[in-house]
């Protein structure tokens, strides 16, 4: 099983720290690949409200992921950068596909794409962007991922795309949500299937998505299948990991502070790395 550690990002993220310092981040990211982690994770948010989860009123604004993982990827040489995950119809999809495979490039193949239909309303206002029902937002996701492959694979009717990705396939494409249509369009074009949340039950999911692999004909053997997690007690992670193990959780992305996308200490790092398999 690969643990990666969702970073700070917004001026929440870190104890003390408003707003967060870009050095606070690579501190971070660089301690997290010494210490082992398979992965590093950043959100894709203009702004983020984090109260429903615990967390402070208010907005808090966010480096950007695709340049902080650009930056990131300079500082590490082994963890793998992910992005948890992008919003799709924040980017025009032909945009996102040459930006992704510029990082993958800066990164020497280490990009996990994590992608998803979107769900902060607040933003979309703020950028002017329509906020279309679940329906609508699921087509549009199917819509910035089929492009992606195209591009990424020069396919005869897609935009050029070079230079292009490490790989003729371009990078693994994981698709981060819940919902019936959400499992069955990763089951058909993804490479990995995020489930989100950070403290939700993940059985009746993860079997829900079995259920939405067998509808299409795809082994699920061949879906990265991964989950969040928010880290309450260290010690007790191990026992949590081999949980997930049993359910088919071939990634664990976790949180360590009391929302996500946030930090407490390098101890708790520490302690937390202590754990991995």
């Amino acid at each position: 099983m690969e643990v990666g550690l969702a970073l700070p990002q917004f001026d929440y993220s870190a104890p003390g720290e408003s707003p967060l310092r870009w050095e606070t981040v690579v501190a971070w990211a660089t301690r997290a690949e010494e210490l082992g982690f398979d992965h590093v994770w950043l959100a894709d948010h203009l702004f983020l409200e984090v109260e429903k989860h615990g967390g402070p009123a208010g907005r808090f604004d966010g480096f950007d992921p695709l340049v902080a993982l650009a930056a990131l990827a300079r500082a590490t040489s082994r963890v793998r950068l992910g992005t948890l995950v992008i919003c799709s119809q924040l980017r025009p999809p032909a945009v996102l596909a040459k930006g992704l495979a510029t990082l993958d490039r800066l990164a020497g193949g280490r990009l996990i794409v994590g992608v998803g239909a979107g769900w902060y309303e607040p933003e979309y206002v703020a950028a002017g962007i329509a906020f279309g029902s679940p329906g609508q937002r699921v087509t549009q996701l199917a819509t910035t991922i089929a492009t992606l492959k195209d591009m990424w694979s020069g396919a005869p009717d897609a935009p050029s795309c070079r230079p292009g990705p490490m790989t003729p396939e371009g990078p693994p494409v994981w698709i981060g949500g819940r919902g019936e249509r959400v499992m069955e369009l990763a089951a058909r074009r993804a490479e990995g299937f995020n489930y989100g949340g950070w403290k939700a039950e993940t059985r009746r999911p993860l079997d829900e998505f079995l259920r939405a692999c067998e509808r299409v004909g795809r082994d699920p053997a061949t879906v990265v299948r991964s989950v969040n997690h928010a880290v309450g007690d260290p010690d007790a992670l191990p026992d949590e990991l081999r949980a997930f193990d049993e359910q088919g959780v071939a990634a664990v992305v976790v949180g360590l502070g009391q929302v996500p996308f946030s930090v407490t200490t390098f101890g708790a790092l520490e302690r937390v790395a202590s754990a991995l398999p």
